[in-house]
């Protein structure tokens, strides 16, 4: 008998055609899906929730959504067309760092109604992770246990995408994230490495976001190369011929691009607030508030070939921890361990 898995999102959009696009390989949530349909006698489906009739929810073994406060009235339907006791399994994951819980839900109460429809609540990361423990036993006054299982990475499609270390580029690389906005420490980090550097990432090449609707030019000093946002093929095009990554995070992240730098063969150092890196990078995860011991790691990387290799073969094996099959087989887990039969 198959089983069916659906992960439902709001609202379509640019995001949503790349989830779909079977030729975009990008580590997160929307793996979900792909990672159930590829997993036996299981069907995975991304929908927008626009396209779903009351019916068709009864029609799937689990319904998998982010627990955001733009989903809170969802989630909150959802519960009530499939009632208290439905066969059918209602699953949230965890949204929102740490540190920018407080911008999540406008009300405490929508956070508490929402959460509480779910048949299980996962978290990506254990500060995350903690916070929620916290509030299902303390607030809600749950006896939940909140899992930790980072989303999944389609490790085999990215791997295919490996370049042999002679055959690369000896360059520095840094991915830029539009929650954190940090591009002076990751540079200055980088000069006078030895090596050229390459920033890519959530803005426009030229341009720096600086606050709502505005922006100002990125000092061309900031890094020898600024690539900018790019589609995924050019993108792991240009991510694979680097040597060195850098993940420089200060809020607490489940940590996409370590999953990528893993898969690519590429030793990175990382934060210690990003999961994935502290767990695929462990030499060299290290607290952001330290810049002499990140400058330190990364000349290590330039110069020791050996501590190179070492630390490349590591993570590539690691995050095979983290691939499609381990993620369903944890999450079906979790759901067994809360009792219910999948």
């Amino acid at each position: 008998m198959v089983k069916h898995y659906v992960f439902v999102t709001i609202k379509q959009g640019s995001h949503f055609a790349e989830l779909l696009n079977p030729k975009v390989h990008k580590p997160g949530s929307g793996n979900w899906y792909r990672a159930f349909n590829a997993y036996p006698n299981w069907t995975g489906e991304l929908r927008e929730a626009g396209s779903l009739a009351k019916d068709d929810f009864k029609n799937f073994d689990i319904i998998h959504l982010t627990l955001a406060g733009v989903n809170v009235p969802l989630i909150k339907d959802i519960r009530e067309i499939l009632g208290e006791k439905s066969n059918t399994l209602l699953v949230l994951s965890t949204d929102y760092a740490y540190e920018n819980f407080e911008n999540g839900f406008e009300k405490a109460v929508d956070m508490h109604e929402a959460a509480k429809c779910a048949d299980l609540l996962f978290a990506q990361e254990p500060m995350q992770q903690g916070l929620w423990q916290y509030i299902a036993k303390e607030y809600m006054h749950k006896p939940w246990t909140i899992p930790l299982i980072p989303h999944p990475v389609d490790t085999s499609s990215i791997k295919k995408e490996y370049v042999k270390p002679e055959q690369r580029l000896d360059m520095a690389v840094y991915i830029y994230h539009k929650y954190e906005r940090h591009l002076q420490i990751p540079s200055m980090l980088f000069d006078g490495l030895g090596i050229p550097s390459l920033m890519m990432g959530y803005l426009d090449a030229a341009t720096l976001l600086r606050g709502m609707g505005q922006t100002r030019e990125i000092p061309g000093g900031y890094f020898n190369f600024n690539a900018g946002w790019l589609d995924w093929p050019t993108y792991v095009y240009m991510l694979r011929h680097c040597t060195v990554g850098l993940e420089f995070y200060v809020m607490h992240s489940y940590g996409r691009v370590p999953q990528e730098y893993a898969c690519l063969g590429i030793p990175a150092v990382c934060s210690t607030s990003s999961y994935t890196g502290t767990v695929l990078y462990p030499g060299t995860a290290i607290s952001p508030y330290d810049m002499p011991a990140m400058r330190k790691a990364l000349e290590l990387y330039v110069k020791d070939r050996e501590f190179w290799q070492q630390s490349a073969d590591y993570a590539f094996e690691k995050v095979e921890e983290m691939n499609w099959q381990h993620s369903v087989e944890n999450l079906l887990k979790a759901l067994e361990e809360r009792g219910f039969k999948v």
